[in-house]
Formats: C-alpha cells, sequence, structure tokens
C-alpha cells in the first residue's frame, strides 16, 4: 500500500507567514532609514518569495518547500550581513 502524504493531502497553514510578512513590511516601514540597499534589497525578496509561496499553495493545494527554504536563506543572509539586525534579538 503506497504511503499517503500528508501535505498533498490539506493546504499548509500560512498564518504563521502572513505574520511573517506583515513584521518584515513593518520593520521596513519604521526602521526604513537604517537598513542599506542590500538590506532592504533582501527583505524585499523575502516578502515576494512568502507571496510566491501562498500562491502556490493556494493554487496547487500543495506547499512548495523550496520557496519555504529560499525566504531561509534570504534571511539568513540578511541576520549575517546586518550587524543591527543582531540587536533586536
Amino acid at each position: 500500500m503506497p504511503q499517503l502524504n500528508i501535505l498533498s493531502m490539506m493546504k499548509f497553514d500560512t498564518k504563521s507567514l502572513d505574520d511573517l510578512e506583515k513584521g518584515i513590511k513593518q520593520l521596513l516601514l519604521e526602521d526604513h532609514c537604517s537598513f542599506s540597499k542590500d538590506e532592504i534589497t533582501l527583505l524585499n525578496d523575502c516578502i515576494l518569495a512568502l507571496q510566491a509561496f501562498k500562491s502556490i499553495n493556494e493554487k496547487s493545494g500543495k506547499p512548495d518547500l523550496a520557496v519555504i527554504a529560499k525566504v531561509v536563506e534570504i534571511l539568513l543572509k540578511l541576520f549575517t550581513v546586518s550587524d543591527h539586525l543582531k540587536d533586536l534579538f
């Protein structure tokens, strides 16, 4: 009997991703001047990747975990290059 893939049977709950997107947007609004152009680009790339994930999930009903990996990669780059973000956590 074939194994059932739970992820393919139900849509991924995107609430935490929505919260992450809102948080990034709020961070950009509040601290826009303190970010470098590269940091702003990385944050906007992250927002776009989150939106792409949600769109793919809604259309296909299956989450594209490669997009989430891209979000994590972008955030890791951001925290690696950004000294002032280290103080937030």
